[in-house]
């Protein structure tokens, strides 16, 4: 979990030296990551969130797990047919407990992001439970927050269907925070 954090806050230090103004953008675990850096840099302009994961009960179990070092991944969750993620075969057990700790973490000062915030969600995803959007809506303190269903993709979103209402919304969404005097 520390190097996570740690790799994702020197991205943010790079960008900071290159950058006025900056976005952040993450899917799955890397919108808990965005989350985590939200939460403790309070001049990132805005965040966008797709499928991000704060609560992952399917996964507590496997905290216990003591007989394998290694799970089946899940990868290329994608309605889209023929399209694949670029993804390991196999996942460390002790890398899900990492993100465990990670989730639990970043669930607990949620309320310390106040930047705009714009939440993409798919209706049926296989990774990460849907609700966690909604979690992350309602307990965050930013005033400038919005969600948007996506319909027809599963949890590599950014690879499927809705690909498109990603790309839009999004370009959207930074144009205007950018611009927005409030913000």
């Amino acid at each position: 979990m520390e190097d996570w954090m740690a790799s994702v806050e020197e991205g943010l230090v790079w960008l900071k030296d290159r950058c006025e103004t900056i976005f952040l953008t993450g899917l799955s675990m890397g919108g808990t990551l965005t989350l985590y850096l939200a939460e403790k840099y309070s001049d990132i302009k805005g965040i966008v969130l797709i499928n991000a994961a704060v609560e992952l009960p399917q996964l507590e179990m496997a905290q216990h797990i003591t007989d394998t070092r290694f799970l089946n991944a899940i990868g290329s969750d994608i309605k889209l047919v023929g399209n694949q993620e670029l993804a390991y075969m196999k996942t460390p057990v002790r890398s899900i407990k990492e993100l465990i700790k990670l989730t639990d973490a970043v669930s607990r000062k949620l309320n310390k992001v106040s930047c705009p915030v714009l939440l993409f969600v798919s209706i049926e995803d296989h990774v990460v439970p849907p609700n966690n959007t909604q979690i992350i809506y309602d307990r965050i303190s930013a005033n400038d927050k919005k969600i948007i269903t996506l319909k027809n993709s599963y949890h590599v979103a950014t690879l499927d269907n809705d690909q498109g209402i990603i790309i839009s919304e999004t370009l959207a969404f930074i144009k205007r925070a950018a611009n927005s005097n409030s913000l």
